[in-house]
């Protein structure tokens, strides 16, 4: 991506590896706020639960993550120590692509493509850590490391086809995002000028097996999955039935405000990276860079109704990489060496601070989980029903995930019997719990306790669910 013969090239790679470090020392750092945070807690309760990995939609590239807690509750390793493997296993992934691109394909860009892919627009979603279009990422780069590497390397083509096809399929299986995103990077990449470059029969090979992995996600999501059907079904309405919806949909105005103010940085990228298209006379990559921003842009406003920080910015991450591609191999040619650099560095630095003040809601979500769960062992209550409030809906997002998350938690300050919470709107609801010891709701169903995995979460069968009033 960045010509390997130009003096920035390991120095840029190597400053995208010290980024990605720093990503996971974040990550230990809040653990506690990531990890009893929605899907988190809610897919390794399940995997206790289950004995085996939860994959979603048929995501199936994010067994990556979830195989570790997985294989750690096979060796009877306590929960909290779960928690933490979980945890750690997002950033040590990625970091270790970065790692792959730096020091062994020596695919310096990719690097650089990496650690803005998980900074630029990150912000708030670095806490919701289960989005699978982050692990589809780490597969994305790594499709395009093996192949730049394999064909500088001249392995065989029959070597070379299977390893497209795998990690093509594990990129785009893993989120339908992605199908935008690596059919831009293969235009891209193969049109690039002054590099080794396939013959036109293997460029059309290789553009075969991307299309049919593209052709499996595409039937996986409309004809085997629920969240993305919905989703498409929702997507396929405006644009049939009204395209032009999307532009008197409140969330535009929410978008505008976040690029003339949190995404100042990436409008200023897109500008940079279109003027570099534009310099180096590249007019049909530019044009297509502006078609697949904004037609990414349109499928956004199209199946969104309103602005969910944490996971509106999850969704829009994926411009990175058409933002950054121009950036990585084209601004080495007008930047010298150390101005690149120093650019580098002062894009990271601003997108690291971002994470970092992004984290005070998760901290006082987590603190607040911590105060529920004091002000229950106080009452003697193990199981807990709350009224929401808004000041309970403006503390925790969203509050689906409160009845695992409080009993994360409670493993984490280690108690005897683990504590749990289920919020309600109004005390006039009558369930089961009203009567019965032996069940734990979660947010989607009543589960008995028979059927929870005892050894690692203790919940009491001797007493029924009690309001708490906060």
């Amino acid at each position: 991506m960045i010509s390997e013969s130009n003096n920035v090239t390991s120095r840029a790679g190597k400053i995208a590896v010290v980024v990605m470090t720093a990503l996971l020392i974040l990550a230990v750092v809040f653990m506690q706020a990531r990890m009893l945070f929605l899907d988190a807690p809610f897919i390794l309760f399940n995997i206790l639960n289950n004995g085996h990995p939860m994959i979603m939609e048929h995501r199936y590239g994010s067994i990556i993550t979830q195989i570790w807690p997985w294989l750690g509750s096979e060796m009877g390793l306590p929960l909290d120590v779960l928690l933490s493997i979980y945890n750690l296993s997002f950033n040590i992934f990625y970091l270790l692509v970065a790692l792959l691109m730096v020091f062994k394909w020596k695919e310096y860009g990719i690097a650089v493509l990496i650690a803005l892919y998980y900074t630029l627009m990150a912000g708030s979603a670095f806490f919701g850590t289960n989005n699978e279009i982050h692990q589809a990422m780490g597969w994305f780069f790594v499709w395009l490391g093996v192949y730049r590497y394999q064909l500088k390397s001249n392995r065989p083509i029959i070597n070379r086809l299977i390893t497209f096809e795998i990690f093509s399929l594990l990129a785009v299986i893993t989120h339908p995002l992605m199908i935008p995103i690596i059919v831009f990077s293969w235009i891209y990449m193969i049109t690039r000028v002054n590099e080794k470059k396939e013959n036109k029969v293997n460029q059309l090979l290789f553009s075969g097996i991307l299309s049919s992995a593209i052709v499996v996600r595409i039937l996986l999501s409309t004809v085997a999955g629920w969240y993305d059907q919905e989703k498409l079904t929702s997507l396929k309405n405006v644009i049939i039935l009204n395209p032009l919806e999307v532009f008197q949909k409140p969330i535009i105005h929410e978008l505008i405000q976040q690029y003339m103010g949190p995404f100042w940085l990436t409008a200023v990228l897109f500008i940079i990276s279109l003027l570099l298209l534009l310099y180096f006379k590249k007019y049909l990559i530019a044009a297509l860079y502006l078609l697949f921003i904004g037609g990414y842009h349109y499928l956004f406003l199209a199946t969104f109704d309103r602005w969910i920080d944490f996971y509106s910015r999850s969704e829009l991450m994926p411009l990175s990489i058409l933002i950054g591609l121009p950036i990585v191999t084209l601004l080495p040619k007008v930047l010298k060496n150390t101005l690149f650099s120093c650019f580098l560095i002062l894009i990271f630095a601003i997108n690291i601070a971002g994470i970092i003040v992004a984290a005070k809601p998760f901290i006082k979500r987590k603190d607040a989980t911590f105060a529920l769960l004091d002000k229950m062992e106080k009452e003697g209550i193990t199981k807990a029903k709350i009224i929401t409030t808004p000041e309970l809906d403006s503390i925790y997002i969203m509050t689906w995930g409160l009845p695992v998350e409080t009993l994360m938690a409670s493993a984490f300050r280690k108690d005897n019997v683990q504590r749990t919470i289920k919020i309600f709107p109004t005390k006039d609801i009558t369930t089961e719990a009203d009567t019965s010891k032996n069940i734990f709701m979660d947010f989607f169903k009543i589960i008995p306790v028979s059927r929870i995995n005892s050894s690692y979460f203790k919940i009491d069968t001797t007493s029924q669910y009690q309001w708490l009033d906060r």
